[in-house]
């Protein structure tokens, strides 16, 4: 897309025929009359071609012998100027500023990954203590339980074993009394027997 010729306007015809006679060293222009243009060009921040003009006007005064005006044009030149560092001085600081902000949030997100990572190694190092501390309470139980089985087990075979020798100790008194009784009735008969009474 191309933009529309803008309309010629005499008034810039004039103005840039002027300034080539200024730089050609023409020594009898009005410059007053551009007031408005430099005004525009002030307001729309233009201060490079502001600072071409008023160095152009400058000389121009300069060969007129013109020194007063020379040297108002000088200030508006030094003002134009100043205002030119203040821009690359601005622009500096907020890119300077940039700088820092992006340092800045690039030490943040640095510290935050550390962070994260100090978590999530505080959280593995807390996990496996508690897997570690399950484990182990599993094992102690588990082995207290087959120790306690085992004592229940050497428990039940000692009240075996001793059932078993209570009932052989029975059965043996039981047989001595039996034995004791049948020779005692054995002896009675036998004595009946030989005294003859029945």
């Amino acid at each position: 897309k191309m933009n529309p010729p803008s309309t010629f306007r005499l008034e810039d015809y004039d103005y840039e025929f002027d300034i080539y006679q200024m730089n050609a060293g023409v020594v009898d222009i009005k410059l007053e009359k551009y007031d408005d243009i430099l005004k525009d060009m002030e307001e729309q921040k233009q201060y490079f071609a502001l600072q071409e003009h008023y160095d152009l006007f400058y000389r121009n005064a300069i060969r007129q012998k013109d020194y007063v005006k020379a040297l108002a044009i000088k200030e508006k030149y030094d003002i134009i100027t100043d205002s030119l560092t203040n821009v690359a001085l601005r622009t500096r600081v907020i890119d300077f500023d940039k700088k820092y902000q992006t340092a800045k949030k690039e030490k943040t997100i640095a510290e935050q990954k550390s962070k994260l990572i100090n978590s999530k190694f505080q959280i593995t190092t807390l996990l496996f203590s508690l897997v570690g501390l399950i484990l182990g309470t599993l094992i102690f139980f588990g082995i207290r339980k087959r120790k306690e089985a085992q004592a229940e087990t050497i428990r039940q075979q000692k009240f075996t074993d001793e059932l078993l020798q209570n009932t052989e100790d029975e059965r043996k008194r039981i047989a001595t009394d039996l034995h004791d009784s049948v020779n005692h009735e054995l002896l009675t008969l036998k004595n009946q027997a030989t005294n003859g009474k029945p």
